[in-house]
């Protein structure tokens, strides 16, 4: 997590979403559009009923960046760090 100066809180670090991998054939609708500014979901919302922990086979779950709306499961190999 990063540090906001000027008002000292931290926050998530921000990943855009680039389907690759399976990703780019599971095409569901909650899915983000490519090019998605995302975070990843807090440590304590992996285990969400219905769904595999994070981290299983190399998914996430993520939310996205400005509205902090659930989006689901993705490829980590999809999300590209941005600064």
């Amino acid at each position: 997590m990063r540090t906001d100066q000027q008002k000292g809180r931290k926050m998530a670090k921000r990943y855009k979403f680039i389907p690759a991998g399976i990703d780019r054939f599971d095409r569901r609708p909650h899915h983000p559009a490519p090019g998605t500014v995302v975070t990843l979901t807090p440590k304590g919302d992996r285990n969400i009923s219905g769904c595999p922990p994070q981290g299983t086979m190399g998914h996430v779950f993520i939310s996205d960046a400005e509205t902090g709306r659930f989006i689901g499961l993705v490829a980590k190999v999809s999300l590209e760090p941005v600064e």
